[in-house]
């Protein structure tokens, strides 16, 4: 009896083992956490109204290629941050797609949500192209 369960175990442990293996290889995709400082300027109307800052949680996913081509990394920030302007603390969550181009320059693809404990929501997206280091606003909804 002891040598079946045993070998049962093992027989479990080397699946699960080969299976998470086989995952990882099979996306190609690279991640990993972390935890900074830092700020994030509100602008409406094309004016800065605010500077959120705080602790900032980010995880991001990596993948080098899809088919040959170069492919993208995708974060997403949450945190909550203090107004600069008022007393208000803000929720965000923020998730940024970087694409690399075939001309190899970067792509930024921004959308975010801010929203204070006071009733105050920011959001948005926005995009940056680094090859002419244009900058697009797709749309601003400040309340």
């Amino acid at each position: 009896m002891k040598t079946k369960v045993f070998f049962l175990t093992c027989l479990f442990i080397g699946m699960a083992t080969v299976l998470s293996s086989a995952q990882d290889k099979s996306n190609g995709a690279d991640q990993g956490w972390g935890t900074m400082s830092g700020f994030v300027n509100v602008f409406c109307d094309g004016v800065i109204i605010d500077q959120l800052a705080g602790e900032i949680d980010y995880h991001w996913v990596s993948r080098g290629f899809k088919n040959g081509v170069p492919y993208r990394e995708i974060e997403q920030l949450k945190a909550e941050l203090k107004s600069s302007v008022s007393d208000e603390t803000f929720r965000i969550r923020r998730t940024d797609k970087w694409v690399l181009t075939e001309e190899w320059t970067w792509f930024l693809e921004s959308s975010y949500n801010f929203i204070g404990d006071k009733g105050t929501v920011y959001t948005g997206k926005f995009m940056l192209d680094y090859s002419t280091y244009t900058f697009y606003i797709d749309h601003v909804n400040c309340h």
